[in-house]
């Protein structure tokens, strides 16, 4: 095996296995920690000093790792946008059920925009039955009966 080349273990340190474990690349931890990519470098093999391995960790703690989620993060129970727009859970809530409320709205309207006739006799019939109602509360001790006569029936 004299003229086989060992391949030498990388050494890493305990910086890297964090950074590795959170999913910073190497950018993304520079930018983090205020340093330049090169001493990111080093500091996966010969280790990073504390501040730096508290700092990733806290990070970590209020970042919110997935995309499409940019600009998001928690603090203290509460969603932050950019530091600025503030979400508790009750108004995720509430957003969530508008949201789904304006979902049954536009359906509806589609198939209004589809139907229009059938949802204008709907409309009428809901609107007479309405009308109608106290009419019939008033009829009723006197057994009187309200009912449409077909055309056809009509002299």
């Amino acid at each position: 095996m004299k003229g086989a080349q060992r391949k030498r273990k990388r050494q890493v340190s305990d910086f890297y296995k964090l950074r590795s474990k959170l999913g910073l690349n190497l950018a993304q931890a520079a930018e983090l920690c205020g340093v330049t990519e090169r001493t990111i470098k080093n500091w996966d093999t010969k280790g990073a000093p504390v501040t730096a391995m508290r700092l990733l960790p806290f990070w970590d703690r209020y970042h919110i790792p997935f995309e499409g989620w940019e600009g998001f993060c928690f603090s203290r129970g509460v969603l932050l946008f950019r530091g600025r727009e503030r979400f508790t859970a009750e108004s995720l809530k509430r957003h969530r059920d508008q949201l789904a409320i304006l979902g049954m709205l536009e359906t509806e309207k589609d198939r209004r925009q589809r139907e229009p006739l059938r949802f204008w006799l709907a409309d009428g019939k809901a609107i007479l039955r309405r009308w109608m109602e106290p009419v019939r509360r008033y009829l009723r001790p006197f057994r009187f009966e309200l009912r449409v006569v077909p055309t056809h029936e009509r002299a």
